[in-house]
């Protein structure tokens, strides 16, 4: 959290990494989120959990 506060061009450049982001609160949502993510050509799929 150190580094992030004090390098405000490294927030920027981690957040273009993200290419979805998914809330999973069930088996389906999960599957539903891998799908997406090998449906989505660029970046990295996060996924916030609710369970």
């Amino acid at each position: 959290m150190k580094f992030l506060s004090e390098n405000e061009g490294a927030v920027e450049y981690l957040s273009n990494l993200i290419g979805l982001r998914k809330v999973v609160r069930n088996l389906q949502d999960i599957t539903e989120a891998f799908e997406d993510d090998l449906r989505n050509p660029f970046g990295k799929t996060v996924m916030e959990w609710r369970v």
